[in-house]
């Protein structure tokens, strides 16, 4: 029995329901949705509150879709990805209206039903986030670009791996592809971190 009723989501991810346990739906990829909540935690503290945020309204919303698999979870889980990109483009360009961010939401929510354009316009601000980590990296000497960019190529293999070579008694892509995406973006507030100090610093 589905316990959150028949699942309605637009996606049903690479693992069997209610395997694990009776109330959650996909219970590894909900258990690794918490790995945003961890790097939210480590950056809580710091000056980038409101990106910690964005990182635990992440954890929260893709274990409601993950858990559930209704559609209030989809949006929960999509429009924190929308919200955490933003805030991470805004730690970059402080001077970006928030209005910007409604009208990202907007066109979420007037196309949601073509997964094409949401993952599309996802994809497109992700390169933009990538660009942006590789400009601050070479204006501070790092290295951790190259880490960065490792870790992107690697979530990039295990959602290609999770799409189109599913099996649901083999390994889970997803779920590892939670993990990665999470050190990901530790990894790129890192970069950013030793930008905005170098910056001070001038």
């Amino acid at each position: 029995m589905n316990y959150w009723g028949k699942p309605d989501g637009s996606i049903d991810f690479c693992e069997e329901n209610y395997k694990e346990n009776m109330y959650i739906a996909e219970y590894w990829n909900t258990m690794t949705a918490s790995t945003y909540f961890l790097i939210g935690m480590i950056w809580a503290f710091s000056k980038y509150k409101r990106i910690a945020a964005s990182f635990m309204f992440l954890s929260i919303g893709t274990a409601l879709w993950h858990g559930t698999l209704r559609y209030w979870g989809q949006w929960a889980d999509e429009v924190g990805m929308f919200i955490l990109t933003f805030n991470l483009i805004k730690s970059v360009h402080p001077g970006i209206n928030d209005n910007w961010l409604i009208l990202l939401i907007s066109i979420y929510f007037s196309f949601q039903d073509i997964f094409l354009i949401f993952g599309g316009l996802f994809v497109v601000l992700q390169i933009y986030i990538g660009l942006c980590v590789r400009y601050m990296s070479i204006r501070t000497g790092t290295n951790d670009v190259y880490i960065y960019i490792l870790i992107a190529l690697v979530s990039c293999m295990l959602w290609i791996l999770d799409t189109f070579y599913c099996d649901v008694n083999g390994t889970n892509y997803h779920s590892l592809w939670h993990i990665t995406t999470g050190i990901l973006g530790h990894c790129g507030m890192r970069i950013v971190n030793k930008y905005d100090k170098l910056n001070l610093k001038n």
